[in-house]
């Protein structure tokens, strides 16, 4: 388990309720990292977004989307005026709500981006985030995603398999969230009277 500064996360489940509040959405509820992001200003693209407004080819979108399209998730660019996260539309829809939401959770979290530099030979190098502030962005994102308190809800009134979709995401995420929260301990010692 990760070694997370003190308060980090009950400050995630805190994040999470009060961009559900800033929305109007009832806290147990799925949190669109869409609707998120344009909540923060930032924007959200496609390669064929950044194709159409004439700034990559053609042969590089088909490289990120036909030839290479499992080498990458999503990347966030940071310019003085802007803030942008290109997001891999080839993946499953569940898949793009984690890595946008580990995206934005990286920029509410205000971490260091990563540098690009280029070769000689013009090929990109992405320096990525350190170990600590990954970690970070995992919990933030796995906490907007999937509250807490909003999953023990959910798991109490519905079969374990409903929840991945009533959050829009994976049921990896969801025995994640189970196991790292300590859900599934607390359900055990619900269901044999102890409690908790």
């Amino acid at each position: 388990m990760p070694n997370f500064p003190r308060g980090f996360k009950t400050w995630s489940e805190n994040a999470a309720a009060g961009f559900r509040r800033d929305l109007q959405l009832p806290l147990v509820s799925a949190l669109d990292p869409r609707v998120l992001a344009q909540h923060l200003g930032i924007l959200v693209w496609t390669p064929h977004d950044v194709a159409r407004l004439g700034n990559l080819d053609q042969e590089h979108v088909d490289q990120l989307l036909v030839r290479d399209s499992s080498s990458w998730s999503a990347v966030t660019l940071v310019v003085p005026s802007k803030k942008l996260i290109v997001i891999n539309s080839k993946h499953a829809p569940v898949r793009q709500n984690s890595d946008l939401m580990h995206e934005l959770a990286h920029l509410i979290l205000e971490h260091e981006p990563a540098r690009v530099d280029m070769t000689s030979q013009r090929l990109m190098i992405l320096d990525t985030y350190d170990k600590a502030q990954e970690e970070e962005a995992d919990w933030l994102s796995g906490s907007l995603l999937v509250p807490r308190e909003a999953l023990l809800q959910v798991l109490s009134r519905h079969p374990d398999n409903h929840a991945a979709s009533f959050f829009k995401v994976s049921g990896q995420m969801i025995t994640w969230r189970r196991q790292v929260t300590g859900i599934d301990i607390q359900r055990r010692r619900r269901s044999r009277g102890v409690v908790s």
